[in-house]
């Protein structure tokens, strides 16, 4: 009887451990490889987390973007104030040039799924500087005129590297012309014949005012020669820093009616809906950003700080000209909600 009592003892602790919830917090949730050799062998990188939550977490398993990434990560339950690891394997061979890659850790904590993302550019086997920098400005060489950043935390330096090559005769000077505030680093490189070199920049994501998807842009000159070079990213907010005690105290977002029908109309005709957006947190919720993706839907929102208890309210206006069937708008919320942070509400109807 005696340990029959004691096993239902430790049963109950458990429980308690698993209701009060375990926190998990990741070190750094991206990793830049840089340049690496398409026959160099898998890259590899280990993200590690701590626990900062009342309760084990359990790893239950890690996802990725293309077969040619694999993971690894710790089996047994990770205690509170101990560390865990999640390794990200990348195999280059017959990958070349830039990758962006994301492995998406479930596990039983809060939040119950983290992305981490590894990026990178694979050199090809016996690749020449002709292949290499197939794209021009004048003279100079350029790998590409665009880099995949992916998902980057509002917390974090990225790393951003640029190599150039020069195919004049002569040295060439290429530049940087009104770097963004949010960027550091030298803008101008002076480069002799044959010389490739690299722009080392840095991104501090904490000063960008923009969330969720986005192309930034970094402006090249060299002589009269013009060009872009264009960053996809999206910026998402980074919860990690908040403690089981202030999510809770955090804003939570409700939409009691997150997708809604219009009635058959002709095209050309506006379409408008309102939407609720209710806070039932207990601190201030901030409507980051509203993503239409579409110049045929405008909205307007009667506040972007909604309090503690109170509601906003969103209204969209859809200008059905041009279009004709069956329709299904979805437009993205960004929001300072460590629950959900990305909420989606949906426009449906019927063009005649």
């Amino acid at each position: 009887m005696k340990k029959l009592g004691l096993l239902f003892l430790l049963c109950g602790i458990t429980t308690l451990l698993f209701a009060q919830g375990g926190l998990i917090s990741f070190k750094s949730v991206e990793h830049q490889f840089g340049d690496a050799q398409e026959d160099g062998g898998a890259l590899r990188h280990t993200f590690e987390f701590t626990n900062k939550g009342t309760a084990p977490i359990i790893i239950y398993g890690v996802t990725t973007s293309c077969g040619c990434t694999a993971s690894e990560w710790t089996k047994e339950p990770v205690l509170p104030g101990k560390k865990g690891q999640i390794t990200a394997v990348f195999e280059p061979m017959g990958r070349p040039y830039s990758f962006s890659k994301t492995l998406t850790v479930r596990s039983n904590a809060e939040p119950n799924s983290v992305v981490l993302t590894i990026r990178g550019y694979v050199i090809p086997r016996n690749a020449t500087e002709k292949e290499l920098y197939a794209q021009r400005l004048g003279e100079i060489g350029f790998r590409s005129f665009y880099q995949i950043l992916g998902e980057v935390s509002s917390n974090t330096v990225q790393h951003i590297e640029v190599p150039v090559h020069n195919f004049a005769e002569e040295t060439k000077v290429v530049e940087i012309r009104d770097m963004p505030k949010f960027f550091s680093g030298k803008t101008k490189l002076k480069l002799k014949s044959g010389e490739t070199a690299k722009f080392n920049l840095e991104m501090k994501t904490k000063k960008m005012t923009e969330w969720g998807a986005q192309s930034v842009e970094l402006k090249f000159a060299s002589g009269e020669a013009l060009g872009t070079l264009y960053l996809h990213l999206t910026r998402v907010e980074d919860f990690s820093h908040l403690s089981a005690k202030e999510r809770e105290q955090a804003a939570h977002l409700e939409i009691p009616a997150p997708q809604q029908t219009f009635e058959a109309c002709k095209s050309g005709e506006t379409v408008t809906k309102e939407y609720e957006l209710k806070n039932v947190g207990k601190m201030p919720l901030q409507v980051r950003r509203v993503i239409t993706n579409c110049t045929c839907i405008t909205h307007t929102l009667d506040k972007e700080t909604i309090p503690a208890g109170q509601s906003a309210k969103l209204s969209l206006t859809f200008n059905t000209q041009g279009y004709m069937g069956e329709q299904n708008r979805q437009i993205y919320l960004i929001v300072n909600d460590p629950v959900e942070p990305t909420r989606m509400i949906e426009l449906i109807g019927t063009i005649q």
